[in-house]
């Protein structure tokens, strides 16, 4: 049975669950703030002007929304929807 005298014994490399932690290793990961994302990342937020840069880039028509994509390091499925909130709020 694993209890917190025997725990600097376990095989961790057999645990069934990634999140199945030490003490120690949950203390850190408090320390950060939680679990956040599975793999890690961080979420990134992106400011009005590089919207509104990308929008026009992809209304231009020049590249296709994958090349787009690696360009402005961002999804294409972001890049699709600041299009249409920038031809939203264009038509208004």
């Amino acid at each position: 049975m694993r209890t917190v005298a025997n725990r600097a014994g376990y095989d961790r490399s057999k645990l069934r669950y990634r999140y199945d932690l030490t003490d120690k290793e949950w203390c850190q990961v408090e320390d950060r703030g939680g679990l956040g994302n599975s793999d890690g990342a961080i979420r990134r937020t992106h400011s009005p002007g590089f919207k509104a840069k990308v929008a026009l880039a992809a209304i231009r028509g020049e590249k296709t929304l994958a090349e787009m994509g690696k360009l402005f390091d961002v999804h294409p499925h972001r890049i699709t929807a600041w299009k249409a909130q920038l031809q939203q709020g264009a038509a208004a």
